[in-house]
Parts: structure tokens; C-alpha cells; sequence
């Protein structure tokens, strides 16, 4: 499945902000508004230099046990049996971001395109979808990231720019004007979307071997991407449409787009190029985190039958994505997924002193 290809360090930092915007830029605005205040836009910058750093730190250890993946990893450094949990740990995370993922694109589609049509019907059939292209390994879906992450880039900011014309600084005031507790509820309310970066873990072995060095930094600068891209979300929504309006919406993104409207032009609506594209974006993102849990299943398992692992791994995500009864479920599952990231974060930390403690003591590593 994965072939003598190699990643360039572009491809790397593209894929890394990738699977963080995912549904970030469409809810993060709601998650901020959340907290009553309108220094999110703040608040994000803070976070992005934090999580650029704990993605360099990543990056680095990932660069040190090159050329195993986390999986491999785990099972050196814990070895084979507290490995194993590690490992399953790590695929259950991937699968359950898949599940989220593949019901958030559920979600905005019934809401915006196909009302009359089940839920159970729009996921399932992106479900199918997806398992038809990750027959083809992951750098088919590395290369279609790279062709579809610049324009959605580059409309996005566009219309997010254009949107300006109806911006009133005076919904941003009072600037950090919150306490220190008020602080860490705006904090925890808004890092839930950087969830993404940790793929790095799984990527430096597809990179060109003279450049493994370079990758932690390909990740800090996907995390830094990001966290500009989530600023200016919620600079130009929260200073267009107010907290309190904001908090209000499912998808406070779109709904802001959706006023834009020039008359007398050939498109009057701009809400559909953000449809479009984010759907291709969306879904992009859910192809990355399932490819990386087939690694993991491959890994664990030691898997030669990909057709019956995909069908497998296709029953699973259909029954987490379907889980949750309502959209409040679903932002609420997303709110798990954020806390479950430090949880993931800490274990290639462990794996990494295991391996050093091993190392120094002369002890096997398997």
C-alpha cells in the first residue's frame, strides 16, 4: 500500500493545516462565541505558538525514530504489550476524528443542500466513497491535498476579505478586557480545533530522508498557517455579526457569506464556492485521518487482506459518526476528541523516554 513515493516538505506542511482546518473554520467561531467574549481572535494567535511548538517538539521525536511510524515506535519503546495499547489507543482516536469528521459533512450537507435526505444515507455514502480511494494508499490523497488546499486557501480569505464591508471594530471591544479565569474559558473553548498536527507522527517516514530533519519545522509552520487562517475567521465573523448573534448559529461561517450579495452580476450568491469547495476540503481531511488508522490497523494487526479491513473499518466509523442524536452531540463529541488529543500528544513523550531508558540501560527495545 505504501509505495517507494516520498513526501516533499510543502506536501507535509499542507497536509498538517489541512486536517487541522477541516470543520474548524466553520464551527470555531461558534466555539469562541461560546465563551461570552470577543478576544478569540486573541486568544487563537496564543494558541497557535503554543501548538507550533508542541508540534516542533513532535516533529523532532518523530525525526529521532525515523524510520518507524508511532506505531512502531510504541511497541520498541513499551514494548509488545503496553505497545499494543498504545497503539490501539492511537487507532481508536483516528477512527473516532473519521467518525466526527464524516458527520460534520453529513451534518452540513443536510443542512444547506439535502434537507429531505436521511443522515444515515449522506454519511454512509461518503463512507463509501472514501474506502474506494484509500485503496490507493495515502500519496493519491497527499496529491489531491495539495491541489485542492490552495484554492480553498485562497477563496476563503477572499471571501472572508470581501466580507470586511459589513466588519464594525466596535463588536471586538472590549479588547482583553476578561480575567484570568475568564481566560482559560475562552482558552478551553477554542483549542479543541488544533486537533490534526499530531499526524506528523505518522508522515516523517514519508518524507525524503534528507529532509527528515526539516519536518518538525514543516509542522510548526502548518500549525502557524492554521492558527492565522482561525484569527481571521473569527476577527472578520465576530466582528461582523457580534458575539451574541454568533453563539446563536450552527454555522455562523456560512451564514456570514450567505449576506454577501452583489446584484446586476452573473453570481450574486458567494456561499457557493465555500459550499464547494469546504465539502472537498472536508472530506479531503476525513481521507488523511483514515488512512493513517489503516496504517495503525496494518501495524497492530499485520493485516494482507486490505479489502476486509476497509469494510471493517467502514462498519466502525459508520457507527461512531451515527452515534451522536443531534448537532449539540455533535459539537459535544467534538469537545471529547479536543481533550482526547493531550492524552495522544503524551503517549509518543512516554514512548520516546521509554526508548532513551532502554537505550541507556542496554535493555532491548521490542
Amino acid at each position: 500500500m505504501y509505495r517507494a513515493d516520498k513526501l516533499s516538505l510543502l506536501q507535509v506542511t499542507i497536509l498538517c493545516s489541512s486536517t487541522m482546518i477541516g470543520a474548524g473554520i466553520l464551527t470555531i467561531p461558534r466555539s469562541s462565541a461560546n465563551s461570552g467574549f470577543p478576544d478569540g481572535w486573541i486568544i487563537v494567535l496564543i494558541q497557535g505558538v503554543i501548538f507550533a511548538f508542541i508540534a516542533f517538539l513532535i516533529g523532532w521525536i518523530a525525526e529521532k525514530n525515523a524510520p518507524d511510524t508511532i506505531f512502531d515506535s510504541n511497541t520498541k519503546g513499551a514494548g509488545a504489550f503496553f505497545g499494543t495499547i498504545f497503539n490501539l489507543i492511537m487507532i481508536a482516536y483516528l477512527l473516532a476524528i473519521v467518525g466526527f469528521e464524516a458527520r460534520v459533512l453529513g451534518e452540513f450537507v443536510q443542512f444547506f443542500l439535502l434537507q429531505s435526505t436521511p443522515m444515515t444515507v449522506i454519511v454512509m455514502l461518503f463512507l463509501l466513497v472514501a474506502i474506494y480511494h484509500l485503496k490507493s494508499g495515502i500519496f493519491p490523497v497527499v496529491k489531491i491535498v495539495t491541489y485542492v488546499y490552495p484554492f480553498t486557501m485562497l477563496i476563503y480569505i477572499g471571501l472572508m476579505l470581501f466580507s470586511m464591508r459589513i466588519f464594525d471594530f466596535d463588536y471586538l471591544r472590549p479588547v482583553m478586557a476578561l480575567e484570568l479565569k475568564d481566560f482559560g474559558k475562552l482558552f478551553s473553548q477554542t483549542f479543541i480545533q488544533f486537533t490534526g498536527f499530531e499526524i506528523i507522527l505518522i508522515v516523517v517516514p514519508l518524507i525524503y530522508k534528507d529532509k527528515w530533519s526539516k519536518a518538525k519545522w514543516a509542522a510548526a509552520i502548518g500549525v502557524g498557517i492554521t492558527s492565522l487562517v482561525y484569527s481571521l475567521t473569527l476577527f472578520v465573523v465576530i466582528g461582523s455579526m457580534t458575539v451574541g448573534e454568533t453563539m446563536l448559529l450552527t454555522w455562523p461561517t456560512v451564514s456570514l457569506i450567505q449576506t454577501l450579495e452583489l446584484e446586476g452580476v452573473f453570481i450574486e450568491r458567494f456561499d457557493i464556492f465555500l459550499l464547494t469547495l469546504w465539502t472537498c476540503q472536508q472530506f479531503i481531511c476525513m481521507l488523511g485521518f483514515f488512512q493513517f488508522a489503516i496504517k495503525g490497523c496494518h501495524t497492530v494487526f499485520k493485516t494482507t487482506n486490505l479489502t476486509r479491513l476497509l469494510w471493517l473499518l467502514f462498519l466502525v466509523t459508520s457507527a461512531l459518526s451515527l452515534f451522536p442524536k443531534n448537532i449539540n452531540e455533535v459539537f459535544y463529541f467534538s469537545n471529547l476528541l479536543g481533550y482526547s488529543m493531550f492524552a495522544i500528544l503524551a503517549i509518543p513523550f512516554t514512548t520516546f523516554l521509554l526508548l532513551i531508558i532502554r537505550k541507556k540501560w542496554g535493555g532491548r527495545s521490542a
